[in-house]
């Protein structure tokens, strides 16, 4: 079958749309809290850009090369969030500007108010 949404109906995912992409997403896990990051390399200075697509974009000076900017990001987000380094584990997209980012002994409230971002979970 085929559905079809008037613009009546449809409005409300728009904006729907438009509120979950202007968040970022963050998970309570057993081990601490799940970010997901979008990671610009190359940039002209360090800083948190604001949502992508649901991730967190941050930008930093390092560039893609022999894992630096993974150990830039890491650095970065352990002095924004005020944790160590070794509690921050990237989980997936370490050749990838798209990150999975674990921060271990947090959790997700803790993490988007020391951000202060809007944060959403998918299950919700």
């Amino acid at each position: 079958e085929i559905y079809t949404l008037s613009l009546h109906d449809a409005l409300p995912i728009y904006e729907l749309m438009q509120v979950m992409t202007a968040m970022v997403r963050i998970e309570d896990t057993a081990e601490g809290a799940r970010l997901w990051l979008r990671v610009e390399p190359r940039s002209s200075a360090d800083k948190i850009a604001g949502p992508h697509n649901g991730a967190l974009k941050i930008k930093i000076t390092s560039p893609p090369l022999d894992g630096k900017a993974n150990q830039h990001v890491i650095r970065m987000l352990a002095g924004i969030l005020r944790v160590s380094r070794r509690q921050i584990e990237i989980i997936s997209g370490t050749a990838s500007k798209n990150k999975h980012i674990l921060i271990k002994d947090v959790n997700a409230v803790t993490v988007q108010n020391r951000l202060g971002i809007t944060a959403y979970n998918e299950g919700i």
